[in-house]
């Protein structure tokens, strides 16, 4: 199973769209506490951000979640990220980065 999940602000607004094969609550514990998780690693604006936040100033959601291939769940969160213009989402087309990359 694979998921696209969003960041909401306490206001309600949606910052930040990303995917994972993970649970919903472990990819928030990944990214919550990636800077020291992983220090010596680049981190994302979205990741330095989080670190710096309350628990309570936001939280992650499910928005799909399904049986697929991870090109599919990519091109799935690339349209949202550009429907909804996230703030926070430097990357704005993951199946090109993970081409670009690699990653399949």
């Amino acid at each position: 199973m694979r998921l696209v999940y969003g960041f909401f602000n306490s206001d309600d607004q949606i910052l930040y769209i990303g995917s994972s094969f993970l649970p919903l609550e472990k990819l928030e514990y990944n990214h919550r506490n990636a800077l020291e998780l992983w220090p010596n690693e680049e981190h994302t604006r979205f990741r330095t951000m989080l670190s710096e936040l309350d628990h309570d100033c936001g939280g992650f959601r499910r928005l799909i979640e399904m049986k697929c291939t991870r090109p599919v769940i990519e091109a799935l969160e690339g349209q949202l990220i550009r429907a909804f213009n996230t703030p926070l989402n430097d990357d704005r087309d993951p199946v090109r980065s993970s081409k670009l990359y690699g990653r399949y």
